[in-house]
């Protein structure tokens, strides 16, 4: 079994709309259409038996709309995850929302959503998603679109998880895009974060990648492509050219993620 716990899907109607920006302010083919037909057909083709949907909120006001969006395409293929802005004065609205749809975590992305993560503003919401159980799943590192920004840097992270020891965190692409030993400095540490394979392979050099891997171990690394700007055989052959053995394989591709969303 493959869980892919890091993937973009979009509603119909703005899913071009969507993906064209993105291409413009990344430079990257997209591997789908952004929508969820699309992304269940790759999927079988890629042999993905379940992901994870993500979706970003870039104010306040899309908030609610994207979550019920992501809610309506909830499915025993499909989880989502919700998404908030941090700095919305209806934040905790926004979070008791989530969970009476019954989504299993969050995806934070500090860039789009323009918020630090370590801001002491913020840490209610950190609270209520660390009493609910919820994982928090957070773009980490640099992103592309947002030369000269670096919210998402891992020590922001790991001060979250600092405060925060019960809340569930992945930090997306093996701890932070480009962040070099930061991860292994800031983030190793914290028992309670996770990192996900996606990007990996644009992210980090190969080395970098094996030290990465060894110093979080198996049991906190999940399978992830960030789809639709990867898919599965790439960072699926970067797996295998580590010599895991097939027990620990597993962890990564979908025990891990089943073990966090219950």
């Amino acid at each position: 079994m493959i869980i892919d716990s890091h993937v973009h899907i979009f509603p119909d109607a703005i899913a071009e709309r969507a993906i064209s920006k993105l291409v413009q302010a990344c430079y990257q083919t997209p591997n789908t259409n952004g929508t969820v037909s699309d992304t269940l057909r790759k999927i079988d083709e890629w042999g993905i038996d379940k992901i994870w949907a993500l979706g970003v909120s870039t104010n306040a006001k899309q908030v609610h709309n994207v979550n019920a969006f992501l809610n309506s395409i909830r499915s025993e293929r499909i989880e989502p995850l919700g998404s908030l802005y941090p700095y919305s004065e209806n934040v905790m609205d926004d979070l008791k929302e989530i969970e009476d749809y019954g989504l299993k975590g969050i995806k934070l992305h500090p860039e789009y959503s323009k918020f630090n993560p370590a801001d002491e503003r913020i840490y209610p919401m950190y609270e209520e998603m660390e009493k609910a159980g919820l994982v928090c799943l957070f773009h980490a590192g640099y992103d592309v679109a947002f030369p000269g920004s670096y919210l998402a840097a891992p020590k922001n992270i790991a001060t979250v998880a600092k405060m925060f020891p019960k809340l569930k965190i992945v930090a997306a692409h093996l701890g932070g895009y480009e962040s070099g030993d930061d991860i292994i400095d800031e983030e190793v540490g914290c028992s309670n974060i996770y990192v996900d394979t996606a990007l990996m392979h644009m992210a980090h050099k190969p080395d970098h990648i094996k030290k990465l891997f060894d110093s979080f171990g198996p049991e906190r690394i999940l399978f992830a492509t960030d789809c639709p700007w990867s898919k599965p055989s790439i960072e699926l052959d970067i797996l295998d050219s580590l010599n895991i053995d097939s027990a620990k394989k597993e962890l990564i591709l979908h025990k891990n993620a089943e073990s966090l969303i219950k």
